[in-house]
């Protein structure tokens, strides 16, 4: 909307002016028309006032709000027009105008300028221009030219329009219009400056307002508006109104554009009730209720309201480290076992630890320091531990941070050893030579397995290890079984056999190990009996022989027993007509028809004596040869007869073989 100030209005702008100027030698007559301006609504009264020349209270930094107006017939023509202080609603009266006692125009080469006075608008909430009180020169009135047309914050959105007196719209520049910057306010704004925050909360401000008629006529229906308007820059929460009436005004509508309205009875009548929830900044809800009173009595429509409070909250961080301690390691180990425990220490908290202090028991009794832990970090310190000793193992740690107790932890180990036990059975006595069988049983009494169980035994001295194919294996003494794994609580057993050839008492030795065990040792004694055997064997030469010829005679006597046998008598006898004439192996008598040999003191089992006999026949035929072997230990007698045929060389028929005669010791044929 716009409002010009037509030539005719102008006129009575001008007057004053008109009259001064008139006495001016320099004024031309054909000066041009008045130009028409148009101005919006609420623009302040323009109020000319004439310029002094010299004005020695003029201070050069007061600001004077100016209007550079032009007209497209003369472009010398410039006025500078101040506003006033004041802001009527009409156009001023001329008598508003008082003409100046004293003006000067003077016209130049670039313009002519009308400089009028300006009040002190130092107090002004919206200044139009700024600019100094001093006397303006060309350049000034250029810079104020390049600015005009100049609006007021009551203007925006309005526009001026210079016309001249035939009705001609004369050229504007379009208004720049400059907007006072507002700092941004965020009512839940946080300022944190070294550690220290501020907040700070603004309320709603909130404005309700009521409008319906002050009289009604009993019978009829009333309209009233409420109105509720947020003007804050907050939003307003849980907004509620409610209103109390008597039983006797009926309701006979009611509404709202924002929110829900409700109606209850109560002990007065009815109650009204607008929740409108959260109205926001710069929005308005509006609530209607029609009511008809059906009495002839006044009544009071109070209403009531209410917004959630407004709160400034401060959050307050409060950090603290937290010290945690965890120890990873076996439950269970076994003896001889090296594992590896790890301890961690932990910031769980939400500040930074320093000076923490690390003790392990046992390893580290007096403490290790550790240094700063931050927050969420780790340290992992590693033992070695080697179990040496069954039973329970304990370890405990604890944490400390500047000297106080964070946390404790143990960690409980269980250290396991098998118990090995061996037993070794087998008959109590035995005869030499005869086989023996002997069981070695194995229990493990311990709380775990044993591994790598190795079972060993030295056979005692001549014994002869037996093996499965039942074959004796003499000189293997030192025998060995690999049983593997023997369970806790668990059995093995196994048996072996051997021939014991030692008279007398014969120690089986046993030793059986594993790992992580301790060896243990077994011993079992057999009482062997042992027994004498011996055996005569006689080797007589191959017949037949010439009667010069000697006649050999192998006598061997072999011990096949177990036991020595002792005082050995050996004797070689010859039949008639068969003489010995020398021996050989022992040293031994000659008599007529016998070699009696020096008695054998002893001959140990598996030994044997080769003793030889040479005889010569004196006639031909066959002749008897008997060896006889005695002992008392073992009681032996022994005896062996062979034949030999000697024949001379004119013999060859077997005629004259005649009977062989024995005469040694009384023996017969």
């Amino acid at each position: 909307m716009t409002r010009k100030l037509t030539i005719s209005g102008a006129i009575l702008v001008m007057v004053g002016l008109l009259a001064t100027f008139g006495s001016a030698d320099d004024v031309s007559s054909s000066a041009p028309a008045p130009a028409e301006i148009t101005i919006p609504q609420s623009a302040v009264p323009i109020v000319l006032t004439k310029k002094e020349q010299a004005e020695p209270d003029v201070v050069e930094d007061e600001t004077t709000s100016v209007l550079a107006v032009k007209t497209s017939d003369s472009e010398s023509d410039t006025f500078i027009i101040q506003p006033s202080a004041s802001l009527p609603e009409q156009p001023a009266e001329p008598t508003l105008f008082a003409p100046p006692a004293e003006s000067t125009i003077k016209e130049t080469q670039d313009a002519e300028a009308l400089t009028l006075d300006s009040p002190d608008n130092s107090s002004d909430e919206f200044p139009l221009v700024s600019g100094p009180a001093t006397q303006p020169t060309s350049d000034t009135v250029d810079a104020l030219e390049a600015q005009a047309p100049i609006v007021t914050p009551e203007s925006e959105g309005l526009e001026f329009q210079i016309t001249s007196d035939d009705g001609t719209t004369l050229a504007t520049q379009s208004p720049v219009i400059s907007e006072p910057v507002q700092p941004v306010f965020d009512p839940t704004e946080e300022v944190i400056d070294n550690g220290i925050q501020a907040s700070v909360v603004q309320a709603p401000q909130i404005s309700i307002a009521s409008k319906g008629p002050k009289v009604i006529r009993a019978g009829e229906i009333g309209e009233y508006l409420i109105t509720a308007t947020n003007s804050g820059t907050t939003p307003a929460e849980d907004l509620f109104l409610v209103t109390h009436l008597p039983e006797w005004v009926a309701i006979s509508a009611t509404s709202s554009d924002f929110g829900e309205v409700d109606q209850l009875p109560s002990a007065e009548g009815v109650q009204l009730q607008w929740l409108v929830g959260i109205l926001g900044a710069g929005e308005t809800a509006t609530w209607r209720v029609k009511l008809a009173p059906e009495k002839n009595r006044p009544f009071a429509m109070d209403i009531k309201w209410t917004i959630q409070p407004q709160t400034i909250v401060n959050p307050i961080e409060v950090i603290q480290p937290d010290i945690q301690l965890s120890l990873d390691g076996p439950e269970v180990m076994t003896y001889g076992d090296t594992k590896i425990v790890e301890v961690r220490v932990s910031n769980t908290g939400n500040g930074d630890a320093e000076d923490v202090v690390l003790k392990i028991n046992p390893g580290i009794e007096r403490g290790q320091s550790i240094g700063a832990l931050p927050v969420g970090a780790s340290k992992v310190v590693e033992l070695e531990l080697t179990a040496e000793q069954p039973g329970f193992m304990e370890i405990d740690a604890s944490v400390a941070v500047a000297g106080k107790q964070h946390d404790e932890q143990s960690l409980e180990i269980q250290i396991r050893r098998p118990e090995l036990k061996i037993a070794v059975a087998g008959p109590s006595k035995k005869f030499a030579g005869n086989p023996v069988t002997y069981r070695i049983e194995i229990a493990n009494t311990g709380d775990t397995a044993a591994k790598d169980v190795v079972v060993s035994a030295v056979l005692p001295v001549g014994a002869q290890y037996k093996n499965n194919a039942d074959e004796l294996q003499a000189g293997k003494r030192n025998l060995s079984w690999k049983i593997g794994t023997v369970e806790a609580a668990s059995t093995r057993a196994f048996e072996f056999s051997c021939v014991l050839m030692q008279d007398g008492q014969n120690q089986l030795s046993v030793r059986i190990e594993a790992a992580a065990a301790e060896s243990r040792t077994g011993q079992f004694n057999t009482q062997v009996i042992g027994v004498a055997d011996l055996k005569l064997l006689v080797n007589d030469p191959p017949g037949p022989k010439m009667l010069d010829e000697l006649a050999v005679y192998e006598i061997k006597v072999v011990n096949r027993g177990t036991k020595t046998a002792t005082n050995i008598e050996v004797v070689g006898q010859f039949g008639y007509g068969i003489e010995p004439v020398k021996t050989e192996g022992r040293r031994a008598e000659l008599i007529p028809g016998q070699a009696v040999f020096n008695p054998i003191d002893s001959l140990a089992p598996g030994q044997e004596v080769v003793l030889k006999v040479y005889g010569k026949a004196s006639k031909a035929g066959r002749h008897k040869f008997r060896a006889v072997v005695k002992s008392n230990n073992p009681e032996t007698s022994l005896v062996q007869e062979e034949m030999t045929w000697f024949h001379d060389a004119d013999q060859t028929d077997e005629s004259a073989d005649g009977p062989v005669i024995l005469t040694a010791d009384g023996a017969g044929q």
